[in-house]
């Protein structure tokens, strides 16, 4: 059964994928989900990281962001919200602008760059004048584990050279939690997760831990739909799972459950909640590493 269930979830690892063009109300909308997501499972307590105010931070020293997979499923809502912030924004993906991406709305503010997220020059000239750089770049299911690992690694391992050299401030890289790999490698194969610990060295290896910040959920959720190809569940329904996971009797079981039973009882954690930590690392709030729910849920709450 626990196995079935990490099946079930596992559409739920990011990777990036098309957004629905809807307007998700940026912050607020993680806001005002995370609340109901407490009223869910009280117990949990996440309602008092929750800040007093919506009104939209300042983005300080932060004047241009450069997004890698700013077209995909959770590069796109990170873009969105850097907009909502007065920031400019310059995504980096090979398709671009994605079809969903309505005009007359956020999206006519990003410069949308087609182009391979893994060419040094092409990034060089794009960070020029950057003052963070987001990586949502990486996939799932790819050709094999070698292509696997190189896709999830070479992007971002160029783009953090190539951000140090351009002189920008700060680096926000979205992986994957370390509770995954253990139950689901045998699943997805080794090279997703061997691409993702590469791409952390590299951001490491330019941006300290007080310069940079390391987003690693389980399983995230979002859209307006359930489908196979590309796996995902909804909004609405991984906002269900998330409440009754986030309740103490799933807390309790899964604190003493073993290996695949554990990660299916861990609570996914909202798409917009994920864009809003990487939002929140770029203006420097928090800093370091959030792996999980919680730590998630936490870093979007500093905005």
């Amino acid at each position: 059964m626990a196995v079935v269930l990490v099946v079930a979830l596992l559409g739920l690892i990011h990777r990036p994928a098309a957004t629905p063009g809807r307007a998700t109300g940026s912050r607020r909308g993680v806001i005002e989900q995370t609340a109901a997501l407490c009223a869910l499972a009280p117990a949990v307590r996440l309602s008092a990281l929750l800040p007093p105010a919506l009104a939209a931070v300042p983005p300080g020293d932060v004047k241009r962001a450069v997004v890698l997979g700013g077209s995909g499923f959770v590069g796109t809502r990170v873009c969105e919200q850097l907009v909502g912030l007065g920031v400019q924004v310059v995504s980096v993906s090979r398709g671009g602008r994605p079809t969903t991406a309505a005009s007359g709305g956020w999206a006519d503010r990003v410069e949308w760059v087609a182009a391979d997220a893994s060419d040094a020059r092409a990034l060089g000239e794009l960070m020029r004048g950057a003052d963070v750089a987001i990586s949502a770049a990486g996939a799932i299911f790819g050709s094999g584990e070698a292509a696997d690992r190189t896709n999830n690694a070479a992007p971002n391992v160029a783009a953090a050279a190539a951000a140090a050299a351009a002189g920008v401030r700060r680096f926000v890289l979205v992986s994957v939690s370390a509770d995954v790999e253990p139950v689901t490698a045998p699943l997805v194969g080794g090279g997703y997760f061997r691409g993702k610990a590469d791409a952390e060295a590299a951001v490491l290896a330019q941006f300290p831990p007080d310069r940079s910040l390391l987003i690693k959920p389980t399983f995230i959720y979002g859209g307006e739909s359930f489908s196979l190809s590309p796996p995902r569940v909804s909004s609405a329904y991984g906002a269900l799972v998330d409440g009754a996971l986030s309740a103490p009797p799933s807390r309790a079981l899964a604190s003493v459950a073993p290996g695949a039973v554990r990660l299916a009882l861990l609570p996914p954690v909202s798409v917009d909640a994920v864009a809003a930590a990487a939002v929140a690392g770029a203006l420097g709030l928090p800093r370091g590493s959030v792996d999980g729910h919680d730590a998630i849920v936490a870093a979007a709450a500093a905005l």
